[in-house]
């Protein structure tokens, strides 16, 4: 007890050193409820854990891994800023406000509380976006895209309902499905949930609508301009053409049997290559067999259809960007 009260004794704090310590404990506490609830938390659980292997590696002599690391640190500094970026505009945001000092004196909410704010307060966003049904998977799942020539890179669901591609924000599965494919497409058919199902089929839970009746009031400019653009010689099918302007093959069925606007619908078939048996042409005075056009267009070899002149989604949907 002497020998500790005489190293107390010993320890002299100028004032300057008390400020030093007060300041540094406001900033990590500041940091810390910033990070809180966020996948920054985990992260900074990792670097710390790298930085006590570096302090093993120091006091093991170990030169090739503390080497290794050194040079690691220098680039994990800009990968920082990269992966945190979200969180560090946040902070720098909340610095900025005026008042903004004032939750060094108050609690951290409850994360049902926070997560709650986060939620209300990106309400307002989705629902202009009509991109709401994103909030309701979970944060941190991760989506794939569908099969295709592009690189498979994933999209992660932020607590916000926004989605991280490659350290980009995307506010709808559209721009993240841009971002990776390289060109114009449906996000809520590009994306597939861990359990293989589409965007699309959670959006229809979440707005309580049948899948199958398709949603009230959809835009089927898309379709139309397939369907002008699709050319002499080739088909596609219903599920096709349904994956590519984002609804279903049963609502879009019956919205090309009463519609005016779309030309060339003899060249739709089902997913076995034959015409619908039910199929009419929306022109009363057409009254042309789907099939023998099709046979003088090229379509069909030996009246059936030609594997080879079928268009898939993916070439559908460049028929929308041309």
């Amino acid at each position: 007890m002497d020998q500790l009260l005489d190293l107390v004794e010993g320890v002299q704090l100028e004032p300057i050193a008390l400020l030093d310590i007060f300041l540094t404990a406001v900033l990590l506490y500041g940091l810390f409820n910033l990070i809180q609830g966020t996948r920054a938390v985990r992260s900074v659980v990792g670097a710390i854990l790298l930085y006590l292997l570096y302090v093993v590696a120091q006091a093991l002599d170990l030169r090739l891994l503390s080497g290794i690391m050194q040079i690691g640190a220098v680039v994990g500094l800009f990968a920082l800023v990269v992966v945190f970026q979200p969180e560090l505009r946040r902070g720098l945001d909340r610095l900025g406000r005026v008042g903004s000092l004032r939750w060094l004196g108050t609690a951290a909410p409850a994360s049902h509380e926070r997560v709650g704010t986060i939620i209300a307060g990106s309400a307002a966003p989705h629902s202009a976006r009509r991109t709401g049904a994103i909030i309701v998977i979970a944060p941190d799942t991760v989506l794939a895209p569908r099969p295709g020539s592009w690189e498979s890179r994933t999209a992660m669901v932020r607590v916000d309902g926004l989605l991280d591609v490659d350290g980009k924000t995307f506010d709808s599965p559209s721009g993240a499905g841009r971002h990776v494919k390289g060109s114009i497409t449906n996000g809520w058919s590009f994306w597939r949930l861990p359990d293989g199902r589409k965007l699309a089929d959670v959006r229809a839970i979440y707005t309580a609508e049948d899948p199958a009746k398709g949603a009230p009031g959809f835009d089927w400019t898309a379709l139309h301009t397939i369907l002008e653009a699709l050319p002499v010689g080739h088909w596609t099918t219903y599920g096709s053409l349904a994956d590519a302007v984002g609804t279903a093959p049963v609502p879009l069925g019956n919205h090309v049997a009463g519609c005016k606007q779309c030309t060339n619908a003899h060249r739709i078939l089902r997913n076995d290559g034959t015409v619908a048996p039910n199929f009419a042409s929306s022109d009363s005075g057409d009254q042309r067999d789907p099939a023998e056009m099709l046979q003088a267009e090229g379509a069909f070899v030996n009246a059936r259809a030609d594997p080879a002149r079928e268009l898939t989604s993916d070439g559908l949907q460049v028929l929308i960007e041309q």
